[in-house]
């Protein structure tokens, strides 16, 4: 089984624990990931040191933070940022926008 720790065994840092996510990292990546497929999410976990990320020149421009979100499959991030709680406030929007049912949605 693929694993953080198998998959990127010099990673500075421990994988968040999220509710519904699962480690989904892969060699071939940037960085390891969770995923959460009942969301359709990635989330993409950078080093702590940017001198050890594949993006760390795109973080210290501010132009990507370390951790990132995404559709499996599409490369636009809903959401990047260096602050987790950021990301979690992300995963809720999404989580409220998919309860939404058909017959609640407003019309237009």
């Amino acid at each position: 089984m693929r694993t953080c720790q198998n998959q990127f065994p010099n990673f500075d840092a421990t994988l968040p624990e999220i509710d519904g996510f699962v480690d989904d990292s892969w060699k071939d990546d940037i960085c390891p990931s969770l995923l959460n497929e009942d969301l359709n999410l990635k989330l993409m976990v950078d080093y702590i040191d940017p001198r050890l990320s594949e993006v760390g020149k795109q973080r210290a421009e501010g132009k990507r933070g370390r951790y990132s979100m995404h559709v499996p499959g599409e490369h636009t991030d809903i959401v990047s940022s260096d602050n987790l709680s950021d990301i979690l406030v992300a995963i809720a929007e999404v989580e409220a926008a998919r309860s939404i049912r058909p017959s609640q949605q407003p019309k237009l």
